[in-house]
């Protein structure tokens, strides 16, 4: 506290200044009670909490008491037997309340109380001698910026004197309207370790004037605006800008052709509301099909309609999970256009929710949602068609190694896995099936599209990665 300012409360001639006797946490001491609060610096609340205190009938009744000033040493010397005697008495109800007003006031999740980080921090905080005050909320931001930096320089330590760094920015909006750009590091350290670092986070308040690369057709206007502008500069090496797209992205692209030729991939980019919502959709999609892709569309209307249906109310939910006997408690889902695989895992629910949602339609009485036997044999075919795009895109998805050498691996199995549809389908009458045995043709279509261009590579980085692979060498050539 500066003493030789201009003015001083009148209050601090009742206090004295104090270091908590371990952490070092500055305090104050009132000298009539002997009561330490809190230093006004700490929660820069200036000195109302101490003009508080003096006026309470606690602080008059304690100085009353006290025939002689208790000394500043004598308090310090008294504390820790406070302490002690204040954590002897535990509760366990004290201590479940604790939790739950925690939980409740603050909003966090219940599964918080699951998490390692959680327990490990009571864990922390029991080691201490005495009981750990909680850091301000401006200190935690300076210790998580300094700690974030320590951990850049450990990283980027590993990091070659003439290894090269590759950057990548992305555009990210917050659930409140919040843009940020993330600056995302990639390299190989000495040991040959693929490493990722977040070299910065940084708010954006105006629009940004980047190409936006996160699909196909825009990553080859990047691609070849970069190219034209290093032909530009006329270099002796004539340096070529390698881009190798993304399998996961071609995969979903294959996919919706499929999926869009019989009319079944999701328009709607967020999840609907309304069952009119769903109605709607279907009713313009279904001038655009023929008569065999209506039948496909009504049957994917029946299974939204009913999500958008249950989800609706806490009430429809709570009825449909009383008709699941066995298991998790598990409510249909919707899919959406702008998430991949949502159409397979709104069908995988579906399927897996056949008997309660038969049951839920028959009780409820929203007949029109139930499905036929040859609706969910409709249901049962495009899971069988889709599964191997989901699997391929999550497997895809969460790898974080190279997978340059898998790529003529998982095109030889998607091909394979139209080839044997295609057969399957070929023969059959029904019109449903035939209009699947179209969407087939188109998506081998688009994927084939694709392949073709793997040629294209340069160097045939494909074919090297392939070769170099062990488990594979010259297996496909």
């Amino acid at each position: 506290l500066r003493w030789d300012a201009k003015h001083i409360s009148d209050v601090w001639e009742n206090f004295d200044q104090v270091a908590h006797y371990i952490t070092g946490e500055p305090l104050v001491i009132y000298r009539t009670c002997g009561v330490t609060l809190p230093h006004p610096s700490t929660k820069q609340s200036g000195t109302n909490t101490l003009k508080r205190h003096l006026a309470s009938g606690k602080c008059q009744k304690g100085g009353k008491s006290k025939s002689t000033q208790q000394s500043i040493k004598e308090t310090i010397q008294h504390i820790p037997a406070l302490e002690l005697s204040h954590n002897s008495k535990f509760s366990y109800n004290e201590w479940e309340r604790e939790q739950i007003e925690c939980l409740t006031s603050l909003n966090l999740p219940f599964r918080i109380l699951e998490r390692k980080q959680f327990a490990s921090l009571i864990r922390i905080a029991q080691k201490a001698p005495a009981e750990p005050t909680l850091l301000h909320p401006r200190t935690t931001q300076r210790r998580l910026k300094k700690l974030v930096d320590e951990e850049q320089h450990t990283i980027l330590a590993t990091l070659p004197q003439d290894a090269k760094l590759s950057i990548a920015l992305d555009y990210w909006t917050s659930p409140f309207q919040q843009v940020f750009i993330a600056i995302t590091g990639y390299f190989i350290d000495r040991d040959w370790n693929y490493r990722e670092l977040l070299l910065g986070f940084e708010p954006l308040d105006r629009a940004h004037s980047a190409i936006i690369s996160d699909n196909a057709s825009n990553n080859t206007t990047l691609v070849q605006a970069v190219q034209d502008s290093i032909d530009s500069l006329k270099l002796p090496n004539s340096p070529v800008v390698v881009r190798i797209p993304c399998l996961a992205h071609i995969i979903q692209l294959s996919l919706r052709e499929l999926l869009g030729s019989v009319k079944a991939d999701p328009q709607n980019d967020t999840k609907d509301r309304n069952v009119s919502d769903i109605q709607a959709q279907a009713q313009a999609r279904s001038l655009r099909a023929s008569q065999s892709e209506q039948v496909i569309v009504q049957t994917l209307v029946k299974i939204r309609g009913l999500t958008v249906f249950i989800n609706a109310s806490p009430q429809r939910r709570d009825d449909f999970f009383r008709l699941q006997t066995n298991g998790a408690k598990l409510a249909p889902i919707q899919d959406v256009r702008t998430r991949w695989k949502s159409t397979f895992l709104m069908l995988r629910r579906a399927k897996r929710l056949s008997k309660p949602c038969d049951e839920y339609c028959d009780n409820i009485g929203t007949q029109k949602y139930k499905l036929s036997k040859a609706e969910w044999r409709q249901v049962d075919y495009l899971l069988y068609i889709t599964e191997p795009f989901y699997r391929f895109t999550t497997v895809l998805s969460k790898t974080k190694e190279i997978t340059v050498h898998h790529i003529f691996g998982i095109y030889n199995a998607l091909f394979e896995h139209f080839e044997e549809s295609i057969a399957q389908l070929t023969p059959k009458t029904i019109p449903w099936k035939k209009a699947i045995l179209q969407a087939l043709n188109a998506g081998i279509a688009k994927l084939t599209s694709y392949y073709t261009k793997t040629k294209e590579i340069h160097g045939s980085l494909y074919a090297i990665g392939t070769i170099l692979a062990p488990q594979h060498k010259l297996h496909f050539f």
